[in-house]
């Protein structure tokens, strides 16, 4: 199996993150070619694909649309996958998280499914749900290619729909994903320990209290999600 990583960084903030997360790809994920889209002016030694930085919100409502940009190539994967260019491989991730479909990330957040404030509420958006079966993390998703680029082009067309209509989802790509995978249930679905929080030593003890009492069963972190303040605390 050959799998792709996907990654966007744009603007000198996300820059600082590119190194060190690929050298913690590199020691923890599968085997992977990776696809960087980026504005930074030097080169990483990965297939690097220029764009420009469209700002917020359309840097993160326009993702699925980077990803397609480059369909054709990413055609030739076995498997795709999307990470934040602001986390951290800390634990080995490995044959796990693939499926014959779609690989979906519980969203630490909300392991107890209190993600009504979340739920994007104009009906006049694409994004719109009343409901959900679990909130899922925007940070790390995937799947097969052909799943994974279907979901692109669908939540690229829902996001042009809303953008036609004035509507930004309440939290933007990831609105359209939970709405997406609502109606299109991943087939696998991974713990929070693939998108999890960095936070002290008690947020840590925290989640892992809560994914224990919903799962039976303690959590390793595998794929740390930075602070703002950008400094990563290994678990």
């Amino acid at each position: 199996m050959n799998t792709a990583l996907v990654l966007i960084a744009t603007g000198k903030v996300y820059w600082q993150f590119i190194e060190p997360f690929l050298a913690s790809a590199d020691q923890y994920f599968v085997p992977h070619d990776t696809f960087l889209f980026t504005d930074a002016p030097r080169n990483f030694g990965v297939n690097q694909i220029k764009i420009n930085n469209l700002g917020y919100p359309r840097a993160t409502l326009k993702r699925y649309h980077i990803f397609l940009s480059q369909k054709e190539w990413l055609s030739y994967y076995d498997y795709i996958f999307y990470c934040d260019i602001d986390m951290l491989f800390v634990n080995r991730v490995g044959s796990e998280v693939f499926s014959h479909g779609l690989t979906a990330t519980r969203h630490a957040g909300f392991l107890d499914d209190d993600y009504g404030a979340y739920l994007e509420d104009n009906p006049r958006s694409k994004a719109y749900t009343d409901k959900l079966v679990h909130y899922y993390a925007g940070g790390f998703n995937g799947g097969t290619s052909g799943s994974f680029l279907h979901m692109a082009e669908t939540i690229s067309h829902n996001v042009d729909l809303d953008s036609s209509n004035g509507i930004v989802a309440k939290w933007h790509d990831e609105s359209h994903l939970n709405r997406y995978l609502l109606e299109h249930p991943p087939a696998k679905i991974l713990s929070h320990a693939y998108c999890y929080p960095e936070g002290s030593d008690a947020t840590r003890k925290h989640y892992r209290e809560r994914w224990k009492v919903e799962w039976g069963e303690d959590v390793l972190p595998r794929i740390i999600a930075l602070e703002k303040s950008h400094r990563c605390v290994l678990p």
